[in-house]
């Protein structure tokens, strides 16, 4: 295909006139009209923009994201914050196990008991102390006498029997006998002692008959 025409040199030099003129009008508008789509990705590097002319505003979300600085000193320790409320009780823990038992404790106060014991006796005699026991704080008594009796006479015959104290005779229970006949018994009293002292058991017939007296035995229980 043949150009309807021919270049001359008064055409390309009008032509190249016209190209020059055109771009020094866009090279003088550049400033006004340039933007990130005018700017090659990748062609702009720190020596281009001008320190402290980007703000956070101007990033993007990722990069904004990777801008992390070095770590700071630890702040000084705040102040203790007031107590809190006292919270719910918990539940009850197990049985521990069982301690060691404790040494005994003192004797409290409440029924003691002590033992005497009598002489055997033949032909006892009345009102003879059969066996005695010596009293070291006052206070109220029971004493239980044991005893073994052989009515040597012809008669038939109740034993009477008691605790004297303070000088006075205290009747207590005694023991039925038989003529010639052995019986064993318990003579049970009960007497308030004044003062410390001594308790004697006798016992006394009505004179119809004689005794032997044997295997006497005094329980004295103290009630406070």
């Amino acid at each position: 295909m043949r150009l309807p025409f021919r270049l001359s040199y008064a055409n390309v030099a009008a032509t190249l006139a016209l190209f020059f003129a055109l771009s020094g009008t866009a090279v003088a508008g550049a400033k006004l009209l340039i933007s990130g789509a005018n700017v090659k990705n990748h062609s702009l590097t720190g020596v281009d923009i001008k320190n402290g002319s980007l703000g956070l505003r101007t990033l993007s979300p990722v990069a904004r994201t990777r801008l992390k600085g070095t770590s700071g000193p630890a702040g000084a320790t705040g102040q203790q914050g007031p107590q809190g409320s006292q919270g719910p009780a918990g539940q009850q823990g197990p049985a521990g196990p069982q301690g060691a038992t404790g040494s005994q404790g003192a004797t409290g106060v409440g029924v003691t008991t002590a033992t005497a014991s009598g002489t055997d006796v033949t032909d006892y005699q009345n009102f003879t102390p059969l066996a005695s026991y010596s009293i070291t704080v006052s206070g109220d008594y029971v004493i239980f006498t044991t005893l073994t009796v052989h009515n040597t006479g012809a008669n038939s015959e109740y034993l009477n029997c008691g605790y004297k104290v303070d000088g006075t005779i205290n009747g207590a229970a005694g023991v039925d006998t038989t003529a010639g006949g052995t019986a064993t018994g318990t003579s049970v009293g009960a007497f308030h002692a004044p003062s410390a002292g001594t308790v004697e058991f006798l016992c006394t017939g009505n004179g119809n008959t004689t005794y032997d007296i044997s295997d006497v035995t005094m329980r004295i229980h103290f009630l406070g």
